[in-house]
């Protein structure tokens, strides 16, 4: 695996003046140390010396998998937030179709925006076995993570937006009788 290509659309932080980090407490689980090797072997993450990481812990999902969190909470408290379309205003354009079709995420998305160069080191994490690395795509977990991914979404969508409306990692593709090709183009 490689980084994704340079987009017009890139991660990056507003963050408030005189925001201080404060080490966070480790809790860990075997199964990050699997996921920062194969995150760092594809080359999204990068190692760190740093000292100043979010510690990451996992929540086990619905269909019994784990799903890494990193604990940005102080990052996070100290972004200023970004601004994305109600979920209601998309259902509204579309309440005068037959929705066909509502199952798209598109979570693993996420890692395929780069992140800007100066946020690159606001992104560290360490695992269990002590090990410091920063993400260089953007991760789950911060803030402004999915407003930035639907800028995305809704940038590449751009041509579909008549039968097809997007939310964050969602999209609701939507059409009147028998136009199911919209919907089947669109995925």
């Amino acid at each position: 695996m490689v980084l994704p290509p340079a987009r017009s659309v890139r991660h990056d932080f507003d963050l408030v003046l005189g925001t201080k980090y404060c080490p966070l407490p480790k809790e860990q689980y075997d199964v990050i140390d699997a996921f920062s090797r194969t995150n760092h072997e594809a080359g999204l993450a990068r190692e760190s010396k740093s000292p100043l990481a979010r510690p990451t812990f996992c929540v086990r999902i619905p269909n019994g998998k784990w799903r890494i969190v990193h604990a940005f909470n102080k990052l996070n408290a100290a972004t200023i937030p970004a601004q994305t379309p109600f979920l209601e205003r998309i259902f509204y354009r579309t309440k005068w179709y037959v929705v066909r079709c509502i199952a798209l995420n598109l979570v693993a998305g996420y890692y395929a925006l780069l992140v800007g160069a100066s946020a690159i080191s606001l992104k560290k994490a360490r695992t269990r076995s002590g090990m410091y690395w920063m993400w260089l795509v953007m991760p789950q977990g911060l803030t402004n993570a999915p407003v930035t991914f639907n800028y995305l979404v809704t940038q590449l969508f751009q041509p579909h937006r008549t039968y097809a409306q997007t939310y964050v990692d969602d999209i609701f593709a939507h059409s009147t009788g028998g136009l199911m090709w919209r919907i089947t183009s669109t995925i």
